[in-house]
């Protein structure tokens, strides 16, 4: 994985309306200086993606509502002053009804990924 860690399970996502969803993230020690975002089986709107830090700050990172599609995903995004230790990811988003490369009927699934 070049030095990419997962850092939530998987969500899967609806398509009606945006889900929120809040993921602890595994106890670490060294943080992340960079975040992405990987999408399997079908294409997500992103509205936005939190970052919730060990000491209380947090990173709010925009998605503007952008189409992410499998095998391109979103990112990846800077870390601001990281190294920092990710505590919860917090992100909002839903499954795009209309995507002709979809398998099957399956809502998307969503991963967030950390990178020393």
């Amino acid at each position: 994985n070049d030095g990419w860690v997962r850092l939530t399970t998987g969500n899967t996502v609806g398509f009606v309306g945006f889900e929120t969803d809040r993921s602890p993230v595994r106890a670490h020690k060294r943080g992340f200086k960079k975040v992405r975002v990987v999408v399997k089986d079908r294409d997500i709107t992103l509205d936005y993606l939190d970052l919730i830090y060990a000491d209380g700050s947090s990173q709010k990172i925009a998605g503007d509502r952008k189409k992410i599609e499998p095998e391109v995903g979103f990112g990846p995004i800077d870390i601001k002053d990281g190294p920092k230790v990710i505590k919860e990811v917090e992100a909002r988003y839903r499954s795009r009804f209309f995507d002709k490369d979809a398998k099957g009927s399956d809502k998307a699934t969503v991963e967030v990924w950390g990178k020393r």
